[in-house]
């Protein structure tokens, strides 16, 4: 996992809850005839409902974006030490800043700074 990756979590996170407003504009229903497919062949009204191609669009990016979150999430969870992980949840997950993130974890902001820079560099991409 890169910085790059880690840090636009929250922009991929807040993107992917408007998209999701966004596919209801697209959501289509209508209203058709239909029959059973076996005897007796019953005509019935039947409701459909999907997206439109604009909303399909909308939903594969949206599924693209929550991916990468889970990605991020998934990679922050793994990280073994216990305080690492709590100031990559901080600062990443939750969108602190490194003085934040050091006021709850008990340590300078330029401790967290370097803690998650080292942790990076060793287990990084």
């Amino acid at each position: 996992m890169t910085l790059k990756e880690l840090r636009a979590y929250g922009r991929s996170k807040h993107r992917a809850d408007r998209l999701e407003q966004e596919i209801a504009a697209h959501m289509c229903t209508d209203s058709v005839l239909a029959s059973a497919p076996q005897h007796p062949y019953d005509l019935r009204h039947m409701k459909i409902s999907g997206l439109d191609s604009q909303g399909e669009q909308l939903a594969a990016q949206r599924a693209q974006l929550i991916r990468r979150c889970e990605e991020v999430e998934k990679y922050i969870a793994s990280i073994p030490n216990e305080e690492t992980r709590e100031i990559f949840s901080q600062v990443f997950i939750k969108g602190r800043s490194y003085t934040r993130a050091a006021l709850e974890c008990g340590m300078t902001p330029e401790a967290v700074r370097k803690r998650i820079y080292r942790y990076l560099r060793r287990h990084g991409r």
